[in-house]
Formats: structure tokens, C-alpha cells, sequence
């Protein structure tokens, strides 16, 4: 064996270019594997990063969908959003996180105004903003308090205590106390969405304007199905029900975004694989190469007793050696991309490929009977 480890590596320094073809196209191969592997890695960060910080917001509309603003729907919706309705069943507030809730409601007094219900600042939009009173926190209105903020000209209605009192059309008067000022619009009153207004008991009222994000974009599609088994699909013909809500989930721009890059990742495994496949034909083509005019030096070097076997692996071996460096170099240029050694097993594989075509095309080449060869000769 010794000795034909002499002969190969004698033989090789003799094949001088091609042993540095060789170096090259090892170190191509292997650095090859662990590109693949960087940029596959790049892309699955890429998605999870832009999953980890996209927010899909959710608008619900009435049943055509044609509404976002005066969606006239039950409050009904607000409870299963809220997780109040779990006794039956509906669990979506898992999905749910930045809730935002309006009512409305025209007073018949003072004339022309109207009470909002909000459960938050941001929810009665861009178009209004509230200026709260020193020592009163926004966070009021999530709460109960018999508290509103209200428009300029209504803050000359409140006495001296800061109350004002307002008249709704078919319940009992309610008095709230002002703590906070409306600006954008005149003839505004914002009160808390679950303070008590009605005194005598609970109240029902439609749900002016409706919307949240959803908790985990990594959800999105269990999400959907569970959203949409108590929220309708809008369509224009649907009519127009207060026990009817619609729901937009607003994740086109998202899910496009994501079906490139998942595309991407697909494409890249099947570059791997192709690669893979590559590294067996071109360690097959190698050895013909190197090997296609060595068939009678094979034949007589089985004359003089060496077995198939040993001459195969004394071919195969002088694909070997060139490859050492060129894997080392290989290696790395895949740690510095990878910066860890997880792309080492790509090339490796395809290392080992390489050599099975080589050595597959050595075990033919060798395979002529030396007196069969001859004779073809003379």
C-alpha cells in the first residue's frame, strides 16, 4: 500500500497543472457548500426578523365591508375581542393586543354634540387629540370613571365643580367630570368605552369604529381561521346586519413579502442538492480525464500482482491529495462567511461525492484484463 502511495504522489507531481485544478476546484466546491448555506441562513433571518417586527393590523368593517368608520355592528364583537365571551366558546382575544374600541352617540342635549365611548387616545383617531388636565392620566379611559374630555365650547357647560351634565336621547341623563380638553373638533364629548353610563343596569350600543393588531404575526394563519370563524369574509352583497361584522386583515403587503423570501429559501436548497449532484459528476469527469490513457499502466500494474482494488484506490488516491489543501482553504472561507463551522458538513458531503465519482471511474478504468488489452493493441 506504502507503494502505491509512492506512485500516486510521484504521478502527481507530474500532472503539475492538473494537480492545481484540482486544489481549486476543491476549494470552489467546499467554499461553495458553506455559500449556499450563508445565504439560506441570511434569508430564514431575514424572515423571521421581518416577521418578529411587522404588525398586521386588523380594521372591522360591516358585513359589505364598505365601512370602517360608522360600522354600526354590536358590541357583541368588542366582548369576543376582549375574552368576555369565553364561556361560549370564542378564545380570538389570544390573538388580539392593541385594541381599539369607539361608539358613538348624539345627544339631545347639549344640542348637536356627540358622546364618543373610547377605550384609549388612540382610538378615536388621527383627526381629534386629547389634552388631559394635570394629575389625570390618559390610561382613564380604559377604566369606569365617570369621566370625559370634551371640546372647547363645551368646557362653559361644566359648573364649578367641573361637571356637565348630558342629555341622551332615550336613556337617563348622565353627569360626567371634565378632565381633559378635545381639540379638532367642536361639540365633543369622550368618555370611557366601559364607564357606566346607565345606572340601572348594563347597556348595549354599536360599536362605531373597531380595530387591533394582531399579537403574533408567526400566527397569522391559525390566526385567521379562528378569527374568521366568528368575523365574516366582506362582500358587497352581503346586507348590512348589526350582528354581521367584517373583518380586514391588512397583511397583503406581508404575506407577498414573505412568499419571496420562502421562494428564495426553496430556490437555495435546490442549489444545494444541485450542487451536491455537480460534485459527483465532476469527480467522475476528473478522474476520466486524468485516468482515460493510464488504462495499459493499469493493466501492467495488475500484471505485476496488484489487485483491482489497489490500483483503484492508488487512482482515486491521486484525486485525494490535491483536494487536502484546496478543502482546507475551503473550510476557511466557509467559517469566516459562516462564522461557526455548521457549513463543514455541506462540504464535506460534497467532498465525499467528488471522490465517489472519481473512485467509481477509476474501479471502470481499472476493470480492463490486461490480455484483453493487449490484444486490442496488437
Amino acid at each position: 500500500m506504502k507503494g502505491l502511495l509512492t506512485v500516486a504522489w510521484k504521478n502527481l507531481r507530474h500532472r503539475l497543472p492538473a494537480a492545481i485544478g484540482l486544489v481549486l476546484l476543491s476549494a470552489a466546491l467546499f467554499s461553495g457548500g458553506s455559500l449556499l448555506r450563508a445565504m439560506v441562513r441570511s434569508q430564514t433571518q431575514a424572515l423571521e426578523t421581518m416577521t418578529e417586527q411587522t404588525e398586521i393590523t386588523c380594521v372591522v368593517t360591516d358585513a359589505t365591508g364598505t365601512k370602517t368608520g360608522g360600522i354600526n355592528v354590536s358590541d357583541s364583537f368588542a366582548h369576543k375581542l376582549r375574552g368576555k365571551l369565553h364561556e361560549s366558546g370564542c378564545t380570538i382575544d389570544e390573538y388580539v393586543r392593541d385594541l381599539r374600541l369607539t361608539a358613538r352617540e348624539e345627544l339631545a342635549s347639549p344640542e348637536r354634540a356627540v358622546l364618543i365611548r373610547a377605550n384609549g387616545p388612540e382610538a378615536i383617531g388621527p383627526d381629534l387629540k386629547l389634552r388631559f388636565a394635570d394629575g389625570t392620566e390618559e390610561t382613564c379611559l380604559a377604566g369606569t370613571e365617570l369621566v370625559c374630555c370634551v371640546s372647547p365650547n363645551l368646557a362653559d357647560l361644566a359648573d364649578e365643580n367641573g361637571m356637565i351634565r348630558l342629555e341622551r336621547r332615550f336613556l337617563p341623563p348622565v353627569t360626567l367630570r371634565v378632565v381633559g380638553t378635545v381639540i379638532g373638533a367642536d361639540s365633543i364629548a369622550v368618555c370611557p368605552f366601559d364607564a357606566q353610563l346607565y345606572a340601572e343596569g348594563s347597556e348595549s350600543f354599536l360599536l362605531d369604529r373597531c380595530s387591533f393588531t394582531l399579537s403574533d404575526t408567526r400566527r397569522l394563519d391559525e390566526a385567521k381561521e379562528a378569527l374568521f370563524e366568528w368575523f365574516t369574509v366582506p362582500s358587497l352583497t352581503s346586507a348590512s346586519d348589526p350582528g354581521k361584522a367584517g373583518l380586514l386583515i391588512q397583511d397583503a403587503e406581508y404575506t407577498a413579502a414573505a412568499e419571496e423570501i420562502r421562494s428564495h429559501i426553496v430556490l437555495l436548497g435546490r442549489l444545494r442538492i444541485l450542487l451536491l449532484l455537480l460534485s459527483g459528476a465532476l469527480g467522475l469527469l476528473t478522474g476520466l480525464l486524468m485516468n482515460r490513457k493510464r488504462q495499459r499502466e493499469f493493466a501492467v500494474m495488475r500484471c505485476l500482482g496488484c489487485k483491482r482494488l489497489a490500483v483503484t484506490f492508488s487512482a482515486a488516491t491521486e484525486q485525494l491529495l490535491p483536494m487536502l489543501p484546496g478543502i482546507a482553504v475551503g473550510a476557511l472561507i466557509g467559517v469566516a462567511v459562516l462564522r461557526d463551522g455548521t457549513g463543514l458538513a455541506d462540504g464535506f458531503l460534497q467532498m465525499l461525492l467528488y471522490l465517489c465519482g472519481g473512485i467509481a471511474c477509476a474501479w471502470l478504468l481499472t476493470g480492463v484484463e490486461p490480455i484483453r488489452l493487449m490484444k486490442e493493441e496488437e
